[in-house]
């Protein structure tokens, strides 16, 4: 019987507005071109779908739709693929700010 191997990863979870800061709707080939850009640079993405998020702005309670994505890469290239989503999303989707988390996981190796 095979033993898995087990690495040390970090899970990416980002969330990418369908909407510009402006209120632009962003077409398919921009959110393909993301996933095109981040399987390149980490393997592969996983897009879990589209959630609803809220939070308090100056006029208020605000709420958009985010389109929902997970990546998986070693611990060691967290920061700096995050760094990258961070710049891509915010230069691509003109964001002001990006909403990226880590998590530290193992993974098995394939």
């Amino acid at each position: 019987m095979n033993q898995l191997t087990l690495r040390n990863t970090a899970l990416l979870s980002l969330l990418v507005p369908i909407q510009s800061n402006d209120g632009d709707q962003f077409d398919d080939h921009t959110f393909e071109a993301l996933e095109t850009h981040v399987t390149q640079l980490a393997g592969g993405i996983s897009r879990l779908g589209d959630v609803v998020g809220s939070w308090l702005g100056p006029n208020g309670i605000q709420r958009e739709v985010l389109r929902r994505y997970e990546v998986t890469v070693p611990i060691e290239d967290a920061a700096s693929v995050a760094r990258e989503l961070d710049r891509y999303v915010r230069n691509r989707f003109r964001q002001h700010a990006v909403y990226i988390t880590e998590t530290p996981t193992r993974s098995v190796e394939f």
